[in-house]
């Protein structure tokens, strides 16, 4: 891809928010929880990506103090899901004290992606979001899957079985989905924050497509 392609030429994405409750099935950076209930469903995604290396990306918090919690490097496998996830072999007894940003992974490594100029295949973001005790009965966590338009065309069925299924493992409330393009790397967590979250304001519990500048429709 030429420079001026990658500078002005922004690719469309498919992108899929699958809510969650944590009262309902824990929480999702928990190990057993991440393994058992998310893992091998984003893992048949990304695997799709042959000859493709993705990138693990894991922001926590110290709950006294507010500092970063310093994980390593973690790749994408259940070894690497032990740096970060809560309770696992390598961060029980350690992790007590943590507060949970969130988890972004990219294929193909965002380092590769930064230096090319170039845009990911598949995005996953995992985050919590705080809409309040009243609504955290019906989802206090998101998984968001942005999947580049071309990509998800010539891979749409298995990709949609692949949300169906991981929305039935999570017992998810709804599903929204979109097509849009993306500015910049860092536009795959504003716009789930600023697009879906701000401007998509609460009607009966969830999130109301209407309000959210026509882009999203919901799929369950």
């Amino acid at each position: 891809m030429g420079l001026l392609k990658k500078l002005f030429q922004t690719p469309l994405y498919r992108r899929f928010v699958i809510l969650a409750s944590t009262g309902v099935i824990g929480r999702l950076w928990d190990y057993d929880v991440w393994v058992g209930l998310a893992f091998y469903r984003l893992d048949e995604l990304l695997r799709e990506n042959v000859g493709s290396l993705p990138s693990v990306h894991c922001r926590q918090t110290t709950g006294s103090d507010s500092e970063a919690v310093k994980l390593g490097k973690a790749d994408w496998s259940l070894r690497g899901s032990e740096k970060w996830a809560h309770g696992s072999g390598l961060t029980r007894g350690k992790c007590a004290g943590w507060r949970f940003t969130d988890l972004q992974v990219y294929i193909p490594a965002r380092r590769e992606l930064e230096a090319d100029m170039d845009f990911p295949l598949v995005h996953l973001h995992l985050v919590p979001i705080g809409y309040g005790s009243e609504n955290a009965a019906r989802y206090d966590q998101v998984v968001q899957v942005s999947v580049r338009d071309d990509h998800f065309r010539k891979e749409e069925d298995a990709i949609g079985r692949i949300i169906e299924q991981l929305g039935e493992s999570l017992r998810a409330p709804a599903i929204f989905t979109s097509v849009m393009k993306v500015k910049s790397l860092n536009s795959f967590e504003s716009i789930l924050r600023e697009d879906f979250m701000y401007t998509g304001m609460l009607d009966n519990d969830l999130p109301d497509e209407r309000r959210m500048k026509g882009r999203w429709r919901r799929l369950k």
